[in-house]
């Protein structure tokens, strides 16, 4: 079962009434807290400038393409914890001959 239609379930249990067993409940809230930090520490980006303040804001934790992202100048990420970069199907590429996007 997918964590939405988790979330689904439980809600639809409460909303009917129903007393949820304590691990459900339990389970619900870690599930509750985990969207909403994912929320606040994941970074949707579609252009460099949205990439680079991305990398430079130290609250994002994770980040996700949502368009190809094509760059003029490097990027480097210069940070003590990893830092997930999810393309999506997406690409990064520089414009630059024989430069690297990504430092």
């Amino acid at each position: 079962m997918q964590s939405e239609q988790l979330s689904e379930f439980l809600a639809i249990l409460w909303a009917s009434g129903s007393l949820l067993p304590g691990e459900l409940y339990a389970a619900s809230e870690r599930l509750k807290a985990r969207e909403i930090f994912e929320a606040q520490h994941t970074a949707h980006v579609a252009v460099e400038s949205e990439l680079t303040a991305a990398i430079q804001n130290p609250v994002i934790t994770t980040i996700m393409l949502s368009s190809d992202i094509i760059t003029m100048s490097d990027i480097v990420i210069n940070r003590q914890e990893p830092l997930p970069l999810g393309l999506n199907g997406y690409k990064i590429a520089s414009l630059r001959a024989n430069a690297s996007a990504i430092d």
